[in-house]
């Protein structure tokens, strides 16, 4: 797995993660967990959305069609 975007928030990770299910393109969410435990915005280094590698250029695609805060 190779991480294609990092996000503030889960809930735009989700939005992310839910977009590219759609394409056909499975996808995990690492990070999340962190976040909530620790009671901040984004876990260390942010909520991260990772795909297969021989999805990775077309996930980037997408990724970088949509409107979502990434750091």
């Amino acid at each position: 797995m190779i991480t294609i975007a990092t996000f503030a928030s889960a809930t735009d990770a989700h939005i992310a993660q839910g977009i590219l299910d759609e394409n056909g393109i499975p996808s995990i969410i690492t990070d999340e967990t962190s976040a909530q435990v620790l009671s901040i915005p984004f876990g260390i280094g942010g909520i991260r959305v990772q795909v297969n590698d021989e999805d990775f250029d077309k996930a980037q695609e997408i990724i970088k069609q949509l409107d979502l805060k990434k750091i």
